[in-house]
């Protein structure tokens, strides 16, 4: 049965949740954490890191698993990362930031304290400014200038997003005369030969490699 379209939007509220995670730690310097790796032990035994659900690696499959983090930083090239260990029995696991639940990252930026200079990184949110037609646009031309980044190490995804987001209106536009002038391929086909052909240009205009 036909129903709202969901995943996009969640989507964007995960990157919404993130970008705010990464402000919370760049107020504290660049990382934040609730555990002492030198003694391997935690900070304060009564008040663990924050408890959130993500997808975890088990037996070579995906499944849903509680966390506990432990730390979280960002690298020299400002991607979040983060340390965290399995809830019931300890064990270390690799997570990524999208690997965590929709609206349990805020979980983790809840958890770090405000300082002096900064007490509230709460922000407007791209929900607001975009609909569901402009967010699928925003995540297909996402994919595709990520998939040409031989390198992915040298950069920052949230700076890949923010240049996809900048390159929209754009996009909009051009999709707008594809519609007005189809041509024998039809629309699926045409979208995503449009996407490519114009993320192949503008990729190289924003020097990716």
């Amino acid at each position: 049965m036909k129903c709202t379209d969901t995943y996009y939007a969640l989507q964007d509220i995960k990157r919404q949740e993130k970008d705010e995670l990464v402000a919370a730690i760049k107020a504290h310097g660049g990382s934040y954490s609730w555990y002492d790796d030198e003694k391997d032990e935690w900070l304060d035994d009564e008040e663990r890191g924050p408890m959130v659900a993500a997808y975890t690696l088990s037996n070579m499959c995906d499944r849903p698993s509680d966390i506990t983090v432990r730390s979280v930083w960002l690298n020299k090239n400002g991607m979040l990362r983060i340390d965290a260990e399995e809830s019931e029995y300890g064990n270390v696991v690799d997570v990524q930031w999208s690997d965590i639940f929709v609206g349990h990252i805020s979980y983790i930026t809840e958890a770090i304290p405000a300082t002096d200079n900064v007490e509230d990184v709460t922000t407007d949110g791209l929900l607001r400014a975009f609909n569901v037609a402009e967010l699928h646009d925003l995540q297909e031309l996402t994919v595709s200038l990520y998939n040409r980044i031989s390198d992915h190490s040298k950069y920052d995804e949230f700076q890949v997003y923010e240049d996809v987001r900048k390159l929209l209106p754009e996009f909009i536009e051009l999709h707008k005369k594809q519609a007005e002038n189809p041509d024998l391929d039809g629309p699926i086909t045409e979208y995503y030969k449009l996407v490519d052909d114009f993320i192949s240009q503008k990729a190289k205009e924003l020097g990716y490699d």
